[in-house]
């Protein structure tokens, strides 16, 4: 198992799951092998899988805020801007 004693900021932002759902799935599955029930039993281990539900914004429910929405924004910049740069070279 991999140790996550040491705190490190990640440079990039990755699609691989992040520390606390490495967490959740690794409680899960203990939880789903324990033949005593003594985890299912433990009210902190049921409060954590009851309000366990990700945080995700949305702007009025049309589409998800995230990392890839600032790269679009970024990316259709640059477009624009390579474009006008164009169009301003023909010109001269």
């Amino acid at each position: 198992m991999k140790d996550y004693g040491r705190h490190e900021t990640p440079l990039y932002c990755s699609p691989s799951p992040t520390i606390a759902e490495k967490f959740n799935d690794s409680l899960s599955s203990l939880v789903m092998r324990d033949t005593t029930g003594s985890l299912v039993a433990n009210p902190y281990i049921t409060a954590h899988f009851a309000i366990g539900k990700k945080l995700k914004f949305s702007a009025c429910g049309c589409f998800h805020i995230d990392y890839r929405l600032g790269y679009s924004m970024l990316a259709t910049c640059i477009t624009y801007l390579v474009i006008l740069v164009e169009l301003d070279s023909r010109r001269c």
